[in-house]
């Protein structure tokens, strides 16, 4: 990977902009939109943050980025494995999403439906990266 796009890369994680492959086009989820300058780097260097992005392990669960080497991410490792995760791990929600107010129970269910039908997800792994998602999303509003 060039620097040119680890900075870039660098630049939209820290922005909460979460940048993804699909076939030839680059998806993004940003809460905020993306700014001009963002926006322009990404379309100047699609093709090589498409090849870099692709590169990257994925957990075969959930679709999440996984350190070099590990077969799973670490929530999916645990719940195979009948771990328990630390609260941390929570970021603030219970950790059954039946317990979770309705607001975020229905942001869930909203985005593991969506992920399913449109973006083809098997049931599970949909709903596991609604909850990765969710759990994301309220940590960041609550910090």
């Amino acid at each position: 990977m060039s620097p040119v796009v680890a900075a870039i890369l660098k630049q939209a994680a820290a922005s909460g902009v979460e940048l993804e492959p699909y076939g030839d086009d680059l998806r993004y989820r940003a809460s905020e939109g993306l700014s001009p300058e963002l926006r322009a780097e990404l379309a100047l260097h699609k093709t090589e943050i498409l090849e870099a992005l692709r590169q990257i392990d994925r957990c075969p669960n959930c679709q999440e980025p996984i350190a070099g080497g590990a077969a799973r991410c670490g929530a999916c490792a645990a719940a195979l494995h009948g771990w328990k995760l630390p609260p941390a791990a929570w970021n603030g929600l219970p950790r059954s999403v039946s317990d979770w107010p309705e607001e975020w129970r229905a942001a869930y269910e909203e985005r593991a439906a969506i992920m399913e039908f449109d973006g083809g997800l098997p049931r599970g792994a949909a709903e596991q990266r609604a909850e990765t998602l969710v759990r994301a999303e309220h940590k960041a509003r609550h910090r």
